[in-house]
């Protein structure tokens, strides 16, 4: 789920022409998300979207995380 609606963000960026499209440069995978923005898009805009991408996956684990910290916490209760 994370995975697609960070493509679509991406999408909707280069669209609306803030960022442009990759340029084909290989990046690491032990490249920080930020940096690789960057180099991967020749444009800081590019470390923008991940930084916009990075927020909306937290906000899309936050309600399971705190799910699962209270199916701990009455597990610990319990014991």
């Amino acid at each position: 789920m994370c995975r697609v609606v960070n493509t679509a963000v991406y999408y909707v960026f280069i669209v609306l022409d803030l960022v442009g499209p990759p340029t084909g440069v290989r990046v690491p995978w032990t490249t920080p998300q930020i940096i690789s923005g960057f180099i991967t898009t020749n444009s800081y805009m590019g470390s923008v979207v991940q930084i916009v991408q990075i927020a909306i996956g937290v906000l899309i684990w936050i309600p399971f995380i705190r799910n699962l910290d209270k199916t701990y916490c009455a597990q610990e209760k319990a014991v």
